[in-house]
Order: structure tokens, then C-alpha cells, then sequence
């Protein structure tokens, strides 16, 4: 699909979802100002909402899940039947009038720099972001990724947002349509990834 076609399909959607979310933005090959898109990729976090199980029960549950199902039932969105991910933060669905995957994430405010930079990509970015410096990435040594967060020896690190990301990480906050894998390998190469071999953060 075409960039300006996408960027009316996600227009919409975040329209029917922002009512339910603390905050809903667009990642993807649409935020890095891609000619043509593949898919849609919503990230969002989701107000929380008292919903009753029984007479004597109920629980927290995502806004967002209603918005979805009402989306659903009016024949605007549709569950991915090949590949499935229903779960609580990872959605799959089919946006019915294009055809069109929609993948909707759910972050929070602590985790949003993280998540929203990831599901901005590219991929192949993505991949030596988590990955170490022995594996020929640019993860600090002294750091993992993992459940939506940072982690330095042991300590859980907050990103409510892009630039605590990559400033965690050590690296430029690149814009979106700049960022690519063989730029971050011509910055790594360019001496930070020696320091990251020795266990050092920036």
C-alpha cells in the first residue's frame, strides 16, 4: 500500500482508538516514511477499565479491548487467521477494507521509549539492538532486554520515552527514517563498540 493510503488507514483507527488509550501513535514502515507499506503497526497505552466478571467479581481489563471488539463487529477489523496473536499486548488483526495487517502493541508509561522504538524498526536495526557486541550488536554488555524492559545488572530500567532509550543504550536517537542497520554497524565501528566490549555504558 501506498505511504499516504496507510497513513489514512492508522489515521482512522487511532481516531476509534485514542478515546481508550493514555496515549496511541503510529510505528512502523509508516513512521519511517516508507513509499510503500507492508502493514500497520499501532503502539499504544491503554487506559484501564473496572469490568465485571460475576456478581461478586470483577477485574482491570484494557479500553482498548471493547474499541476492538466493537471494531470487530462492525466489520472494520478482522483476527489474523494465519498467523495468530491475540494475547494482551501483541495483537494481530486484518484492517477489512485494505486487507491490510494490523499489529497493535500495548506498552506502559514506564517501557514506552522501548517499545515504541522497536516497533518503529527496521528490522534488521531492531536485531542489533538486542543483540550483545560478541553476537555483533549493540547491546552493552552489562545489559539485557527483557518483559518490555531494560536491564542493567539486575536493575530494571525505565524509558517513558525514545531519547532515555537510546541514551540508555548509548546511541544516538536517531530519527526514524534514518535509522538502519548498516548506519548503527557505521557508528559502532566507529569506536562505541569497543567500549561496549569492555563492559562500559554510556
Amino acid at each position: 500500500m501506498k505511504l499516504e493510503m496507510a497513513r489514512r488507514v492508522a489515521g482512522e483507527l487511532m481516531e476509534e482508538l485514542r478515546p481508550a488509550c493514555v496515549r496511541c501513535e503510529v510505528g512502523g514502515s509508516v513512521r519511517r516514511c516508507k513509499p510503500e507499506v507492508k502493514d500497520l503497526e499501532i503502539v499504544f497505552i491503554p487506559q484501564m477499565v473496572m469490568r465485571q466478571v460475576d456478581m461478586f467479581n470483577s477485574e482491570h481489563v484494557m479500553a482498548t479491548d471493547a474499541v476492538i471488539e466493537r471494531l470487530g463487529e462492525a466489520g472494520v477489523l478482522a483476527w489474523d487467521d494465519v498467523v495468530k496473536r491475540r494475547g494482551p499486548l501483541y495483537k494481530r488483526l486484518v484492517h477489512m477494507g485494505s486487507g491490510m495487517v494490523v499489529e497493535l502493541f500495548a506498552a506502559r508509561a514506564e517501557n514506552w521509549g522501548l517499545i515504541w522504538a522497536l516497533r518503529t524498526g527496521p528490522g534488521d536495526f531492531n536485531k542489533l539492538l538486542v543483540s550483545h557486541p560478541w553476537q555483533g550488536g549493540a547491546m552493552p554488555v552489562e545489559m539485557r532486554m527483557e518483559g518490555g524492559f531494560l536491564w542493567r545488572n539486575g536493575d530494571r530500567i525505565e524509558t517513558p520515552d525514545e531519547e532515555s532509550f537510546f541514551r540508555e543504550m548509548g546511541l544516538p536517537c536517531w530519527e526514524p527514517w534514518d535509522r538502519s542497520a548498516a548506519g548503527l554497524i557505521a557508528f559502532l565501528n566507529n569506536g562505541s563498540g569497543k567500549e561496549r566490549m569492555g563492559g562500559t555504558s554510556e
